[in-house]
């Protein structure tokens, strides 16, 4: 979870906290120590022990019940996988929008009151089955049970602070009417949801498992965002691996958890899956340039000035916007990466990580929130293996707006081209990687 993700959650829980009634905090120190003086009694060898743990328990009484949010109520909570379902139903404080403290740090805030769940029709990411197994880094399994179900209907890739996929079976006798979903959470993702009528311990295929029934509030998690909906139906929640698994539907719990316990990993009916993520393979360029003549990627003269409203100038010191309208990034006058963090779990047996922002003015962080975006990087002074990826996040910040974000990983240091592509439009730059 990114420092944007953790700040959103911090700023909810804060404003919750501060709908919660609490009485006026007791004098607990001053009462314990007069019930001491009068029961005070002859010195013995366990006195000063006892004296000593009372002491330190009403200093930790008195720092806890001193911090508002823990003076105001101890949420109780139960979680599986990626969703936590808090007991109590918050009543966050009304803010104008225009103190909100989000609002003012120019990050979009989510409504203060749920909304009901949104229409297919107003969901974005609508996908293929085969398109979005591509681009997840986990499997799509689909229900045995029941025998008539076959293949989704409707399949949504969604970034819900990490990869989520959404399988969508309409009722063949009512067309406009969902029969049940299952959403897929990937690591990194997460869901809220708050106070349902009923809540039942179960399990599937012998590991824990939560069931809800009633209305009741759900906020899922993505990138600076978070949306509150009703809920109507019952709802099935159990992890396999890092993926949670949430299915709703109007069915009974058995007739849920036989469901989910049919499920198996199968590939669509005529259409090939392809891996997620490419393996690195070794291509080695048939020369090599010294390092020192590294050509990293330098500005465009004139300067490239990306259209409105975007801003004419990099917003960072040091910095300026390089490529064309059709796809752009943001580069160092240096040319160089460093002080880059090494990851030895990196794919290839370790490397070096980044991130790299990319925007296209047609491109709508809300709209495609897992864009089709593909990114390349290739050794110039060397040989090492070549980095392919496609995946891909939205991203967005009131001083850049919408763009798209690539993480790579880069093997060694040295001189590297990254290349870029989305909708058919490539850009292409060079840096120099060092420590």
């Amino acid at each position: 979870m990114d420092a944007n993700h953790l700040k959103i959650r911090e700023e909810y829980l804060r404003r919750w906290s501060q709908g919660f009634p609490y009485p006026a905090t007791p004098d607990i120190a001053g009462s314990v120590a007069r019930r001491l003086e009068r029961e005070a009694r002859p010195a013995s060898l366990l006195r000063p022990r006892l004296a000593w743990g009372v002491a330190t328990l009403i200093l930790l009484l008195g720092a806890t019940l001193a911090i508002p949010p823990v003076r105001a109520q101890v949420l109780e909570w139960l979680q599986v996988g990626a969703i936590r379902i808090i007991l109590s139903q918050p009543t966050p404080t009304p803010t104008p929008v225009a103190t909100h403290p989000l609002a003012q740090a120019g990050i979009p805030t989510a409504p203060s009151t749920p909304r009901p769940y949104p229409s297919l029709a107003d969901l974005p990411g609508e996908t293929s089955l085969a398109e979005a197994q591509s681009r997840l880094r986990f499997p799509i399994p689909l229900p045995a049970y029941p025998a008539d179900l076959g293949e989704p209907d409707r399949v949504f890739l969604q970034n819900l602070g990490g990869q989520a996929v959404l399988l969508v079976w309409m009722d063949p006798e009512e067309l406009e009417r969902i029969r049940l979903d299952l959403l897929l959470m990937g690591p990194g993702a997460f869901g809220e949801k708050f106070a349902p009528p009923v809540i039942a311990e179960t399990s599937v295929n012998g590991q824990p498992a939560l069931w809800t029934e009633g209305p009741h509030t759900l906020y899922l998690g993505g990138m600076y965002q978070q949306v509150p909906l009703v809920v109507q139906a019952n709802v099935l929640i159990w992890t396999e691996g890092e993926v949670t698994y949430r299915l709703e539907t109007d069915l009974p719990l058995e007739e849920a958890v036989r469901i989910a316990e049919s499920l198996e990993t199968v590939q669509p009916e005529g259409e090939t899956i392809a891996t997620a993520e490419p393996p690195m393979t070794a291509t080695p360029s048939p020369t090599y340039l010294p390092l020192e003549n590294c050509p990293v990627t330098q500005p465009q003269n004139p300067p490239f000035i990306p259209p409105p409203p975007y801003p004419a100038e990099a917003p960072y010191e040091g910095e300026f916007w390089y490529g064309t309208e059709a796809l752009w990034t943001m580069l160092r006058f240096d040319g160089r990466w460093w002080a880059l963090p090494y990851h030895e779990h990196a794919r290839g047996g370790g490397g070096y990580v980044q991130k790299v922002f990319w925007w296209n003015e047609d491109y709508d962080w809300q709209a495609e929130p897992i864009p089709e975006f593909k990114v390349t990087l290739r050794r110039l002074d060397g040989p090492a293996p070549v980095f392919e990826s496609t995946q891909a996040t939205n991203a967005y910040h009131p001083e850049f707006g919408s763009a798209i974000l690539t993480g790579v990983e880069i093997p060694t240091l040295g001189c590297w081209q990254v290349s870029g592509s989305y909708r058919g439009h490539a850009l292409s730059f060079v840096v120099r990687v060092e420590k």
